[in-house]
């Protein structure tokens, strides 16, 4: 059985033969592009001639009556349109002539499944740049011809982000929806290994998607409809299941008992009226899972072909993200389908993720200003890769990388063999703010560790011990963006108090103005995952003044207002004076 389902899996990974997509975007097309006519039998509706589709509604159609679409979500939208058209069309042809199929691998049948999940996974994506901070663009030289060259417009593909596609698993500074989609299907095959087949169908009503197989892949049709509901909310998913590991005090050993105890509380997953989803219930449900997945995953490992992997099981008393998945799964059974709210084990994963815990989601963004849900690629498009804020980073380039290669080879020295010499642990990154005087009421540890996992890119399989380490450590350009992240966090000084004050920097001020500094750290600084108060730019280089002060301080005698007239390059040699003071601070 498990050889079974391990090789049903694997197939599941191949876009183009996987059931999963092809059921959820053939109900699309059934349900969105055929006539609104009466409903006959599926076959019937889906054999209808290409002239009685109905006109596909326009994305920008279902915008409120009120709102002013900006221009670039009208062209976003429009992009949108135009690849569902096309793809939706491809998909109906495909329909009609996949009738000769004969088999679910014939070619037509395969090309129909493709087209289905193009479909289905077609985005809408709209990038706005942050506006520069200069008001005035100085006019470019006019030459003899009487042209005006035009200043060329920022493209992150050609700017000090651009190592990052070398060394992501996407080929992109971007997490890409395909390189998500292959973590997820990966996670979705060792669900399959530990047995969540038999746990579905164990409670499932017993309908005829419970145990049907419509597209012949070995996996039963509601199990394939858990995965989808799954992969359909996986990145709000992911984003709470990294919020609540770092609750834990981890990057990588996952989500121990009490953050479970907090996530349930804080979403009111847990009724005290409830005769299968009480504390004493959700409790168990967290050690059944990360007892039965431990057991698994050594039992996996002792197989000769699956020797070099190991099921990603985190800490020994701590949640992984498939485990998470598993564990959420056996709440919705718990919760709807044991005191038979919701019969179908589909629909009760649908509610629990899509209706619970995303409208609880939204209330506590709402209550505590903090935001548990964060889009890192958002971060990225609108205050990371900004021309002025590369013109931050460029200038102080030399520093940020004699730095961070002390803090790598520090990293590499403390964990080895598990450490890497070109990436960066996050107990290094925690020693090196507390020692530049970051960390504090304004930025919490918590926070800065959030800063770390959510600059790191997504790592497809972390099965093996070179994808755990790529998945728990960053690379130069994730550390840049977590000090852009820790910036728009900061309490500093507005550049009219600096001016008001006769400093040249944040250090100097803070130095000269330490009760005004202690007063601001408790009222300026920014909750996680709200939108900064002030333009990157400017956060990112006080906090860098900061850092080199820190710096200087700690190597040498200098005194806060050295800085502007001092170099702000760090020499290797200061470097490493400066990360062998992070002992005793850097965590195990």
């Amino acid at each position: 059985m498990l050889t079974a389902l391990s090789h049903a899996g694997a197939k599941w990974l191949k876009v183009k033969q996987q059931g999963v997509a092809s059921i959820a975007a053939l109900r699309v097309l059934r349900d969105d592009t055929l006539q609104g006519a009466s409903r006959g039998a599926s076959r019937d509706r889906i054999l209808r001639p290409l002239l009685m589709r109905k006109e596909l509604l326009k994305l920008s159609a279902s915008a409120p009556n009120w709102w002013k679409m900006p221009e670039t979500s009208v062209e976003a939208a429009e992009r949108f349109d135009t690849k569902h058209r096309a793809r939706s069309a491809r998909a109906d042809q495909l329909c009609i002539l996949s009738r000769k199929a004969t088999s679910p691998r014939d070619a037509l049948a395969l090309k129909f499944d493709e087209a289905l999940f193009a479909v289905r996974t077609n985005r809408y994506f709209e990038l706005r740049a942050v506006a520069p901070a200069e008001k005035v663009i100085p006019r470019a030289r006019r030459p003899k011809e009487g042209k005006v060259i035009e200043p060329k417009p920022f493209d992150v593909y050609k700017s000090i982000w651009e190592p990052r596609r070398k060394d992501a698993d996407s080929r992109d500074v971007y997490d890409t929806d395909e390189v998500e989609f292959n973590r997820f299907s990966i996670d979705w095959e060792e669900l399959l290994r530990l047995g969540i087949t038999k746990l579905i169908l164990m409670h499932d009503d017993g309908g005829d998607d419970g145990v049907e197989d419509e597209d012949g892949d070995g996996i039963p049709d509601e199990v394939e409809d858990v995965g989808m509901v799954l992969w359909k909310i996986h990145d709000v998913l992911s984003s709470i299941y990294t919020y609540y590991s770092i609750q834990s005090g981890s990057i990588s050993d996952g989500i121990g008992l009490n953050a479970w105890t907090d996530f349930t509380d804080d979403f009111n997953l847990v009724s005290k009226t409830s005769q299968f989803c009480q504390r004493k219930d959700v409790d168990l449900i967290f050690i059944e899972v990360n007892a039965k997945s431990k057991l698994a995953a050594r039992e996996i490992k002792k197989q000769p072909s699956t020797r070099e992997l190991a099921v990603d099981g985190g800490g020994e008393l701590s949640l992984s993200r498939l485990e998470f998945y598993q564990a959420l799964v056996r709440l919705a059974i718990c919760k709807y389908v044991k005191g038979g709210e919701i019969p179908d084990v589909s629909d009760a994963v649908e509610r629990l993720v899509s209706t619970d815990i995303m409208n609880r989601a939204i209330a506590l963004e709402s209550r505590n200003r903090e935001h548990l849900v964060v889009d890192a690629n958002l971060f990225r498009a609108r205050y990371a890769y900004t021309k002025p804020v590369c013109t931050v980073l460029e200038a102080n380039l030399p520093s940020l990388e004699t730095l961070y290669d002390a803090l790598c080879n520090r990293s590499y020295a403390r964990m080895k063999p598990r450490g890497s010499k070109d990436r960066l642990a996050v107990g290094e990154w925690l020693g090196f703010l507390y020692e530049s005087k970051l960390i504090g009421k304004d930025i919490s540890e918590r926070d800065a560790m959030l800063c770390f996992a959510f600059s790191r890119m997504v790592v497809v399989d972390t099965r093996t011990e070179i994808g755990k380490r790529r998945d728990a450590m960053i690379q130069f350009q994730g550390f840049m963006e977590a000090l852009c992240r820790a910036s728009t966090l900061k309490a500093l000084p507005t550049a009219a108090e600096l001016k008001a004050a006769g400093c040249d920097n944040a250090p100097q001020w803070i130095e000269e103005n330490h009760d005004k500094y202690m007063a601001i750290l408790s009222t300026r600084g920014t909750p996680w995952g709200i939108d900064p108060v002030r333009p990157v730019e400017e956060s990112l280089q006080m906090v860098l003044d900061i850092v080199h002060h820190a710096v200087a301080k700690t190597t040498s005698s200098a005194q806060a207002g050295d800085i502007s007239v001092r170099s702000r390059v760090v020499s290797t040699e200061q470097a490493m004076r400066f990360v062998t003071k992070l002992k005793g601070r850097v965590k195990a």
